[in-house]
């Protein structure tokens, strides 16, 4: 025997049998494989011409792949009890590229569902698909299977199994008040005879007042009457007597010379066009930025799921390249402002550069600060220097109040002198002298502070030069993306409208070279169909015996069903 796989949908499998009378041996097929390569070339055609069909009486008992020649073997055994063949179809499933990459074809011969049901064995399989459609589905054949073979050989009565009333009944007399005769049972001489109601009985069983001449087809209680056959077990088809002559090698010269279509090539696949999105460019003076807005890096997840780190330049538009800035524009404003970064604010007392950034209106701030400071300095130093010479002036004034005055007056009047007076205005005259080169020296640090500041950069006007001309440069990044998306809106809406017309012309041719090879097809299996029903009918007897032996042949296997069904195949 030989182990099938029964009913795999619980917990447990119930294996099925089936009785194998000779195992056959394993055939190469034209189905090659390379397992060391996860691609297979040509897939879908090595599948479809290479249909994989038992003889009848046989089922596939064995498929394999050989790896030293790369290719698929299989075995047909032949099965005892096993019934005709029929082809069945699966569900065509999607196939999403018809190319030799593994992601491709095992998921969609993993959805292809070869099933033959229940106590079906398969004898064959073929491959069929649709490059237009997309699809593939196998056509499979299956073949029932019914158990081990039953014969039915001729043997001896078996009389336990036989109850008292049963058994043959054979006519003995002639009933003289019936005009019906009593049948006796030839081994235990019970009588069925007629009763004057109309009904026949056995001893108590009787039938329904059913009358007639003879008990044949009455019904008892437990038993029916039946006319005994003389059933040998012999079976002769003698409508289909066996073919004479060269009747069998006409016929296959016949089908010898039907050539079976070949399917045809698919029209080459269209070259689809791809879609590539085009960057927004930007003004060129929005990207005079020195190094700030060269690139963009940018971080996103690719098809792997891996993370991926990209680096793009900003382009700007040929046409803002080289052109002149009208003198209002914000970002020719921010590029005027400037001044220089005074020493005496601690920094480099050369010319600002043109077009500021902020890393310079910093430093521009910072001179602004620092020149801030030195005032401070030089006013507080000024104070000081005051402070310090009144002190020292009035002082010398207290002095010269201390000298006394002289008269000179000889003859009794004269005049009187002063010399503190006179101290004091030599004092003042001596500070006059020294506050003429420190107020100068500090009147001339004031002036070139002023003077620096008035030449020097203002981080004001710098500040907000920049920061309009920043406002323009996102309202120009705001209007360019937005009509750069609806251009690549566009060129995506042709590419697409464009391929799609590409692939629908495609599909149709391909349908219809598929629909044609399809057609030949069909014509050539009814040819070959037709032969066959012409080398049939050349052969057969007239119709009225081919119909009695189909009456034969179904009583026949009415009463046989039980006996099969006793032998059936099924759960072991």
């Amino acid at each position: 025997g030989q182990i099938f796989g029964g009913d795999t949908g619980g917990t447990k499998s119930l294996c099925q049998f089936a009785p194998v009378i000779k195992f056959g041996v394993f055939v190469d097929s034209t189905i090659t494989y390379d397992k060391t390569s996860s691609n297979w070339p040509d897939w879908y055609t090595l599948l479809a011409d290479s249909p994989i069909l038992c003889a009848d009486g046989e089922a596939l008992t064995g498929f394999k792949h050989q790896p030293a020649s790369n290719k698929f073997r299989y075995e047909c055994s032949r099965i005892g009890g096993l019934g005709a063949q029929y082809e069945y179809f699966s569900a065509q499933v999607e196939v999403k590229r018809f190319d030799q990459t593994r992601s491709n074809w095992i998921e969609s011969l993993k959805m292809i569902n070869v099933d033959c049901g229940k106590n079906g064995l398969l004898s064959g399989f073929h491959f069929e698909f649709s490059e237009g459609g997309r699809w593939a589905r196998s056509k499979y054949t299956c073949s029932k299977a019914g158990g081990a073979p039953v014969v039915m050989e001729p043997s001896t009565l078996i009389e336990p199994l036989i109850q008292s009333n049963e058994g043959v009944f054979c006519p003995k007399t002639l009933n003289a008040h019936t005009g019906r005769y009593d049948y006796e049972n030839v081994v235990t001489g019970d009588v069925l005879s007629f009763q004057n109601s109309g009904a026949w009985c056995v001893g108590s069983d009787c039938s329904s007042a059913v009358g007639g001449a003879s008990p044949i087809g009455v019904m008892m209680t437990s038993h029916e009457v039946v006319n005994v056959t003389d059933f040998d077990g012999k079976f002769e088809a003698k409508g289909v007597p066996s073919m004479g002559g060269n009747s069998a090698g006409d016929l296959a010269k016949k089908l010898k010379a039907l050539k079976p279509p070949k399917r045809p090539a698919q029209p080459p696949k269209p070259k689809l066009q791809e879609f590539k999105a085009t960057m927004p460019q930007y003004s060129e003076e929005c990207l005079d930025y020195q190094d700030l807005w060269k690139k963009v890096i940018e971080t996103h997840v690719n098809e792997e799921k891996e993370e991926v780190i990209e680096e793009a330049k900003l382009e700007a538009d040929p046409g803002t390249e080289g052109q002149e800035l009208l003198d209002y524009h914000p970002c020719a404003v921010a590029a005027g402002a400037g001044g220089i970064f005074g020493r005496m604010a601690g920094q480099s007392g050369q010319m600002a550069p043109e077009n500021m950034l902020y890393s310079d209106w910093n430093d521009c701030m910072q001179g602004d600060i620092n020149r801030d400071l030195v005032a401070a300095k030089v006013a507080f130093s000024e104070a000081g220097y005051e402070l310090v010479a009144n002190a020292i002036q009035e002082g010398v004034k207290t002095l010269c109040a201390a000298v006394p005055g002289i008269e000179i007056a000889p003859l009794g009047a004269g005049v009187e002198a002063k010399p503190d007076n006179i101290c004091d205005q030599v004092v003042d005259f001596v500070r006059t002298l020294i506050d003429l080169p420190v107020g100068f020296g500090f009147a001339s640090t004031n002036f070139g502070l002023e003077e620096e500041g008035f030449n020097a950069c203002n981080p004001f006007q710098v500040g907000f030069s920049r920061a309009f001309c920043d406002i323009h440069c996102v309202r120009d990044a705001v209007i360019r993306g937005d009509r750069s998306i609806i251009n690549n809106l566009e060129k995506a809406t042709k590419i697409s409208n464009d391929n799609m017309k590409k692939m629908v012309e495609w599909s149709t041719e391909a349908n219809r070279v598929e629909t044609e090879y399809l057609d030949k097809k069909i014509d050539h299996s009814l040819k070959v169909t037709t032969l066959h029903l012409q080398t049939i009918l050349a052969h057969v007897e007239p119709k009225e015996q081919l119909l009695s032996v189909a009456s034969s042949t179904e009583a026949m296997l009415q009463e046989m069903q039980g006996l099969a069904e006793a032998a059936s195949f099924g759960p072991r």
